[in-house]
């Protein structure tokens, strides 16, 4: 709570690497690309494309994947606070047909758009299509089945109930 008597505090002494105990100082970045390689482990390094769409994973997304190994080309790939004009939202068709273009006129096996802060995603396949959500649960539950990593709990259960009643409302 500000009161007009109160001060703001004075700003704090820059660290240095000598400073820092190494082992106790982790940066959020290398710890969160250090959780991506324990979760992911590709056998078949992937062609993949990606949107992002002028967000805060710029140049971050690119880096990762292909010091994972993968073949990455990415598009809207710098960090733009007015995202250039445009809305990063996945969820919107329209907003991917950049990515879709270039995964159809590229040899990628799949792309991926990011949203502006990186926290949600939009699939196509090979072929440009774009992937429901849906489609999307299936293949990780089918990734952590096929490569053993289900905690032991191999049943997935996924109701359909919505997605089928949205078909048919759009017919």
């Amino acid at each position: 709570l500000w009161t007009s008597g109160a001060r703001l505090p004075s700003a704090p002494t820059p660290l240095s690497s000598s400073t820092i105990p190494s082992p106790l100082f982790v940066s959020t970045w290398d710890f969160y690309r250090a959780a991506v390689h324990r979760a992911f482990h590709p056998r078949h390094p992937l062609a993949i494309a990606v949107d992002c769409m002028y967000g805060c994973y710029s140049r971050y997304a690119h880096d990762l994947l292909a010091e994972m190994g993968y073949a990455v080309r990415t598009i809207r790939d710098e960090c733009r606070g007015d995202f250039k004009g445009s809305t990063p939202d996945p969820s919107v068709g329209r907003n991917l047909a950049p990515l879709q273009r270039l995964v159809r006129n590229g040899e990628f096996q799949f792309g991926a758009a990011l949203d502006g802060d990186g926290d949600r995603v939009r699939l196509v396949d090979e072929k440009g299509t774009l992937l429901d959500n849906g489609t999307i649960l299936v293949l990780m539950a089918r990734y952590l089945i096929d490569s053993g990593r289900h905690g032991g709990k191999t049943k997935v259960v996924y109701d359909q109930t919505r997605a089928t009643r949205q078909r048919h409302v759009n017919r």
